[in-house]
């Protein structure tokens, strides 16, 4: 791996499926070779966020989510230059939480 180029491995599963689990035995496993990017749900959830049913305001929800996580990891990428990046969850799990089909939630990553 050079220098400047870090590699991206996403955990994606369900709630309670052991992800959180696994990244800590990756990084105690690997140490200083990954860095775990935590998860955007939890962190935005933890400190607040709403949740709801409301599609107009899952599709919110799902759009913040997938900025703050796709940031987490763009930071990481920057600060930690030749780790793996092991991501607790990564942009496209929102597709599960996206209140219509796959394909809207895709188009608007594609163009957020």
């Amino acid at each position: 791996m050079s220098e400047n180029h870090c590699h991206r491995v996403v955990l994606t599963g369900g709630p309670g499926g052991g992800k959180t689990t696994a990244a800590d035995l990756f990084r105690r496993e690997l140490g200083e070779k990954v860095v775990v990017v935590p998860e955007a749900a939890t962190i935005l959830y933890a400190g607040g966020f709403p949740r709801s049913e409301d599609k107009t305001i899952r599709r919110s929800i799902q759009q913040a989510i997938f900025h703050v996580q796709r940031n987490l990891e763009t930071i990481k990428a920057e600060e930690f230059k030749s780790r793996i990046l092991l991501c607790d969850r990564g942009t496209v799990d929102g597709a599960a939480y996206w209140p219509g089909p796959a394909e809207e939630f895709f188009a608007y990553r594609n163009n957020p």
